[in-house]
């Protein structure tokens, strides 16, 4: 009569099997790197929106800055009935500066 584990009868054996941790880890890896790549695509998303927002804010400055000092050379409130020509005829020298910029505006009256 051949002899048998009583022992392991009674008691089924527990754990995991190597294959089952070589997936769990394959998963986990995975996980980890789609987690890497969004984060890092976050970063990326939040550099080009920053700076987009500073370029919309120095435009911005710039537009009233422009209104202002129109505002001013004309002396006039209500920029409705002004009509201006801003004309830009520049020429780039060889040390790419321009020159020759021209302005001329005329109000009904």
């Amino acid at each position: 009569m051949p002899r048998t584990d009583q022992r392991s009868s009674r008691h089924p054996r527990r754990g995991f099997t190597l294959v089952e941790l070589i997936v769990a880890g394959l998963l986990v890896t995975f996980v980890w790197g789609t987690i890497t790549m969004s984060l890092g695509q976050l970063g990326k998303a939040k550099r080009a929106g920053k700076r987009n927002l500073e370029a919309h804010m120095r435009a911005d400055a710039a537009m009233h800055m422009i209104r202002r000092e129109i505002s001013s050379v004309i002396r006039d409130v209500d920029l409705f009935w002004t009509r201006l020509l801003l004309e830009d005829v520049s020429v780039r020298s060889d040390d790419g500066t321009s020159t020759a910029t021209s302005c001329s505006s005329s109000t009904p009256g």
